[in-house]
Order: C-alpha cells, then sequence, then structure tokens
C-alpha cells in the first residue's frame, strides 16, 4: 500500500488519531456502585469483564461489547478494540448516573450510529439525530453526543452543547394522546369482573394453590396501587404494615434510579381484602422468601421478565372460565371465548389509577406522589384528560357504544327460558316501576337490593325474554335526575352515584346484548 492509499484510508476512519488518543487518556473505575435501590439487583460492576451483566429491577441485561463490535462490522473504518475501548467508557459514565437500562439503549443507539456514519464528529452525529426516526433512542444518544462535548473529545466541543440543545426528537405518536383516551381506564364491566373474582377468592384463599395466589396478589396490588413491574418485584415482607394481623398499608418502594436521587419512602393504605390476600402469601411463602422477594415465582425465580402480566392474565382466565355459561369447559366454544378475553397490563391497572385519582379531584401533587412521579408532568395530563360534564352524562347514562360492545365475559349466570326455572325470581323497584320475569336467584340467601344489585351476581340467572331494556331505561331516568341534582349542586364529577348507576346500566347491557345473541343462535 502507498503513502497516499494509507493516507487516504486514515482519512476515512470513523474514530480518528487524534479522538483514539484522546480515549486513552480517559480513566474507566474498575469498580462501579449502581446504587441499587433492592439488595437482588446488582450492587457493584467490574468494568474489567469481557462481559458486563447488571440485574436491575429484575430485568438482566448484558453488555457483550466485542459482539457489538462484529455487529457493527466496517472493520476497515473502524478498529475493533478502539470502538470497545469507547463504548465500556461511555457506558460507565451512564451507568452511574442513570438506569442499567436507559445504558443499554445508548449501546443499541450507538450501535446504530457507527454503522450509518462517514466519522464519528459533532457534525455527523447532529445530521444522523435530525434524520433519525427513533423516538425511543434519540434521546440517550443525544446525552452521548452531548457527553462527549463535555469532554471536548476532538471532533466535539463544549460549545457543541447549543447546537444539540436546539434539536427536536423525531415526529412520532402523540404518547400523550393515551391519557385523553376515554377507554384507557378499565371499563366498568371489566372493573366489575374484576372485583367479583377478587371477592370469591377472598373466601377460598386456603384452597388455593400458590402460584394463583401469587397472580391474584399481583393483581390486586395492580388493582389498588398502580405500581409498575420493577416496583412489584422489589416488594419485601417489611414493605407490609400489619395492623391487627391484617396489612393495611404498603410502602411502595422506588422505581427508578435516575441520578441518584435518594426518595422518600411513601405509604399507601390497602384495602382489608388485600390485606388477607397479602397476609396469606406470606404465610404461604415462609419459611422461604428469596432473598426477602414477596412477589417471586414459584419455580424460585426472582426475575422480572413478563412475570407480573403474565401473572395477572392467567387470573382473568380462571375467572372467566368459572363463569362461563354454555358447555362444560375444555370445549371448543369455552376456548374461543377464552381467546376474546381482554388482555390486561400492569400499566393498564396504573393508568386507571391516575385516571381514577383525577376524577375524584386530586391534585397533581397528589397523584404524581401516589404513582411515584418525579415531576407533576403525566399528572397534570391526567387531570387535563378528565372527561367534560357532557361526554360524565353520556356515560352515565349508557349511551356510549363502548359500553354497548359484547363483552368477553359474563357476569351472571346461565340465560334460559322461565318456564323452565324452578327457584326463586327475582323482583323489585327501579324508579317507581315494578320488574318481574326478569330472572331467577339462586343464592340461598341474599341482603342487597334486588334488581339493581342482580345483573352483576353470579347467582343471577336472567329470563331470555325479561324486560332487560325496561330495567337499562328506567336506570337512566334516575341516572338522569342524579345528574340534575348534581349539576344544581356543581357536583357532577363527584357523584358516586352516578359512577354506582353507570356500572349497572353497562351490566345490564352486557345481558341484553347475550340475549339477543343467544336468540340469533336459536
Amino acid at each position: 500500500m502507498s503513502s497516499l492509499e494509507a493516507g487516504l484510508q486514515a482519512s476515512k476512519r470513523i474514530f480518528t488519531h487524534e479522538f483514539t488518543a484522546a480515549m486513552s487518556g480517559l480513566y474507566t473505575r474498575r469498580f462501579i456502585s449502581l446504587y441499587a435501590t433492592d439488595q437482588n439487583d446488582t450492587q457493584v460492576l467490574d468494568t474489567s469483564a469481557e462481559i458486563w451483566k447488571v440485574v436491575s429491577g429484575g430485568t438482566h441485561y448484558s453488555l457483550d461489547f466485542e459482539r457489538l463490535s462484529q455487529q457493527v462490522g466496517r472493520s476497515e473504518l473502524l478498529h475493533s478494540d478502539e470502538f470497545v475501548q469507547f463504548m465500556k467508557w461511555a457506558s460507565a459514565r451512564f451507568l452511574s448516573s442513570y438506569s442499567a437500562g436507559y445504558t443499554y439503549k445508548m449501546v443499541l443507539a450507538a450501535k446504530e450510529l457507527i454503522r450509518n456514519i462517514s466519522s464519528f464528529e459533532t457534525g455527523s452525529c447532529l445530521t444522523y439525530l435530525r434524520t433519525a426516526g427513533d423516538r425511543e433512542l434519540f434521546y440517550p444518544l443525544k446525552r452521548l453526543i452531548a457527553l462527549c462535548c463535555e469532554y471536548d473529545l476532538p471532533g466535539f466541543s463544549v460549545d457543541d452543547l447549543y447546537l444539540l440543545d436546539e434539536l427536536s426528537p423525531p415526529v412520532g405518536p402523540d404518547y400523550w394522546q393515551a391519557y385523553y383516551d376515554l377507554e384507557i381506564k378499565l371499563k366498568p364491566a371489566i372493573l366489575r369482573f374484576v372485583e367479583m373474582g377478587i371477592g370469591r377468592d377472598i373466601n377460598r384463599l386456603g384452597l388455593m394453590s400458590t402460584s394463583d395466589l401469587l397472580g391474584l396478589a399481583s393483581l390486586v396490588l395492580c388493582l389498588e396501587t398502580g405500581m409498575r413491574p420493577t416496583q412489584l418485584y422489589k416488594l419485601k415482607e417489611e414493605d407490609f404494615r400489619n395492623r391487627d394481623f391484617r396489612y393495611f398499608s404498603i410502602t411502595v418502594p422506588a422505581a427508578k434510579q435516575a441520578k441518584r436521587v435518594a426518595r422518600v419512602p411513601f405509604e399507601l393504605d390497602l384495602s382489608p381484602e388485600a390485606g388477607s390476600i397479602i397476609a396469606e402469601l406470606l404465610n404461604r411463602s415462609r419459611p422461604d422468601l428469596a432473598n426477602g422477594q414477596l412477589l417471586r415465582r414459584v419455580d424460585g425465580d426472582i426475575s422480572l421478565a413478563t412475570t407480573f402480566d403474565g401473572l395477572i392474565n392467567s387470573r382473568l382466565r380462571v375467572w372467566a372460565a368459572r363463569n362461563f355459561v354454555g358447555p362444560m369447559p375444555e370445549t371448543a366454544e369455552l376456548k374461543d371465548f377464552l381467546r376474546h378475553l381482554p388482555h390486561l397490563t400492569a400499566y393498564d391497572f396504573r393508568h386507571h389509577v391516575g385516571h381514577s385519582l383525577a376524577m375524584s379531584g386530586a391534585s397533581a401533587d397528589q397523584i404524581a406522589r401516589v404513582l411515584g412521579h418525579s415531576s407533576t408532568v403525566a399528572a397534570r395530563h391526567y387531570i387535563a384528560a378528565t372527561p367534560e360534564l357532557a361526554v360524565i352524562k353520556q356515560k352515565a347514562l349508557g349511551e356510549n357504544a363502548a359500553y354497548q360492545e359484547m363483552m368477553g365475559m359474563i357476569l351472571t349466570g346461565e340465560i334460559g327460558e322461565e318456564s323452565d326455572w324452578r327457584g326463586r325470581k327475582v323482583a323489585g323497584m327501579v324508579d317507581n316501576r315494578l320488574f318481574t320475569g326478569i330472572g331467577g336467584c339462586s343464592s340461598s340467601s341474599c341482603d342487597f337490593e334486588p334488581v339493581r344489585s342482580c345483573y352483576g351476581c353470579s347467582d343471577f340467572n336472567p329470563f331470555l325474554d325479561g324486560d332487560h331494556a325496561g330495567v337499562r331505561d328506567a336506570l337512566r331516568v334516575e341516572a338522569a335526575s342524579q345528574l340534575a341534582i348534581s349539576d344544581a349542586a356543581g357536583q357532577t364529577h363527584r357523584n358516586p352515584a352516578i359512577l354506582q348507576l353507570e356500572g349497572v346500566i353497562a351490566e345490564v347491557q352486557v345481558v341484553i346484548n347475550h340475549c339477543k345473541n343467544r336468540k340469533g343462535c336459536q
């Protein structure tokens, strides 16, 4: 190779000789304290290891820099050892201030950056950032470039930080729009289904398997606290306060490790039902709580993965199969029925908690405190997303089409003909109208008000030709009356009677839809 060719090849190198020389003078500590908030997480990282392995919030991260270098390719323009040295230095800086997950995103973003630029300097990096379409990797990559500018590495300058600040993220979906979706929180029928399932399981906790009990505890904690999966992973026995042999409060663990910010522990009240479930799980788990972790898997694995979403939905499937009206389990019809169940995640419950707090009039500070946010930005969106009174009225009267959809679950007993029923029949008053012949009750005793409390009860067996539409219309009249009273007092958004009627109307509509479908199949 001639000296001219060597000079041309050197000029095409992604990392210039000046940059490489400057990198050799930068120091990376041998051991990095990760300031983990959980004893199951990696506390200290040895940077001399070829592969950096970190456990954070139950998620396992593996940084194999040699493999990353091979994936980047471009061997004629990039020496592997140079790339590895740079990525280890940058990763060490990130891990000292940010979470392992954020560091992992930065490494992935850096790999794509090096694949697509001609030289590693401010100009090329800014050009790439302006055209990058992945919003998820924009911010960690922008922080990486800012790090190079702050250290005044060759090709970068502190003055370039001004150019970097002017960059806007790529135009993508409006993530805040989800906060304004009226259906993002749990629909009344689904919420009623969950509450009924919890109520039935409470009476048989001692008979449940440990796996089922674990799913029930995960679901209840998501419903009442809105915690993230990483917070559920960190829960330990000492996080629950025992009062009179029941657990009524929980100290919510921190979710993030942002810049070593120390957060004051936040205590949240739990319902007696949640306390009973947690108490049973603790008694069942002793004396072998894996590293103190409460919501561990039955096989002892303490990893997070998709554990909690799987536990939540497995419990929903059990409830749905138990309430199924039709042929016995294990039939093709039941399997098809279960396939159409809504898939709920921990974040669905989290949004439900946020919306519920906003609807109840909580302040942005209170919402941020409960949800563990470091700022009130998201809380303000929850409050701004509170539906207008007209929309609340529409929902309360049961006219929203979303609440007339066919539910993939059944809240009542079996639908049948009145002539075939031999037990006690339901009768009661709604809006000064007497309703009879709407269904039968299979319960031996019931203290609840008939008709209003029946449509969400598994002991209620609706009659196929019952006047369910009349019940719905009578409830709408009552809802309109409640709305008029609330409007006069200026408390429409805080009237619990309206929310209760909304749920009952939705339950009646579910029965109406099922009766129509049953008639259509005959």
